[in-house]
Parts: C-alpha cells; sequence; structure tokens
C-alpha cells in the first residue's frame, strides 16, 4: 500500500500525508451519507401533525370579527403611546417665572418642579421635614442627603419657608 500512495502522490503531486489526509476525509464522507441513506429507507411511516386546536382557534377569531391586524394595531398604540398624561409629568420652574416652592407645605410632585430635584431626593426632603420637623432657614435644605452647596446655589431663588 505504501508504494501505491507514492506513486499516486507522484501523479496527482501531492504528498503521502496529503493524499492520506483526502482518503481519511473521503471514507468520512461516505460513511456519512450511506449511514444517512439506510435511515431514510429504514422510515416508512410519513409524519402527520394535527391541527384541528389550530382550526378551531381562528375560526373563533373570525367569527368575532378581530383580526390579527387590529389587534396589533391596538396593541401598538397602547405601548407607544407616549401621551404626557400616562406619566408622572412634571414641569420645573424656569428662572423668571417668579414661582416658588414652600419647602414646609410642599408635596412630593411639587417639590419635583424644583430644578435638579427629582423623585428620590423629593422623598428626602418629605423624611427630613417629618423626622426632623419644618425648615427654619432655606439654607437647613443642604442638611437633606443629596442635596450640598451647588445644588442649593440653584435651588435658593425658587424656595420659600413659611
Amino acid at each position: 500500500m505504501h508504494g501505491f500512495l507514492k506513486k499516486l502522490a507522484c501523479k496527482v503531486g501531492l504528498t503521502e500525508i496529503e493524499i492520506k489526509v483526502l482518503f481519511f476525509m473521503l471514507l468520512t464522507f461516505l460513511g456519512g451519507y450511506s449511514y444517512r441513506f439506510v435511515t431514510d429507507l429504514s422510515v416508512h411511516e410519513v409524519k402527520t401533525s394535527d391541527y384541528s386546536a389550530l382550526e378551531s382557534f381562528f375560526n373563533e377569531k373570525i367569527e368575532n370579527n378581530t383580526t390579527f391586524s387590529e389587534k396589533n394595531l391596538a396593541y401598538n398604540s397602547e405601548v407607544l403611546d407616549f401621551s404626557k398624561t400616562n406619566f408622572n409629568f412634571t414641569n420645573k420652574i424656569s428662572p423668571g417665572s417668579g414661582e416658588k416652592i414652600n419647602l414646609n407645605s410642599a408635596g412630593k410632585i411639587d417639590l419635583m418642579k424644583l430644578p435638579g430635584i427629582g423623585e428620590k431626593t423629593a422623598e428626602k426632603i418629605i423624611e427630613y421635614r417629618n423626622n426632623f420637623g419644618k425648615f427654619r432657614h432655606p439654607q437647613d435644605i443642604m442638611n437633606v442627603k443629596g442635596i450640598g452647596e451647588k445644588k442649593f446655589e440653584k435651588l435658593k431663588s425658587f424656595i420659600i419657608i413659611n
């Protein structure tokens, strides 16, 4: 066999190792193909599926006059509705508006109108007010965690103490 591979390698222009690799690949391919051929012949039964459950589902939808496109459209309009009424939307106070927020009586929504105050910080202000009593000076808001001097400078023209 060794002599045969040597002669074949000379005729084809490949080395003996390359010829061995090609034979191995050819035998592997033929083995897999023959296995598939044999297993395909052994399957005599044709598989069928029962679609009766799907048929009743579609018939019910047709009877109710509800189409998938209408349902999909309703779902999309519900999910993609970005109107401001669906959110806890608060407008921030703009400079020069003259609007002031009383720190001692404002609720969470009103506190969130202050620049730099979000929901969590508004809750912290109310918690501080409940635990320590009313604010006596506007600077007392800096005792609330999350409000430092920089934030107070932005807030001081919008807050009052009563």
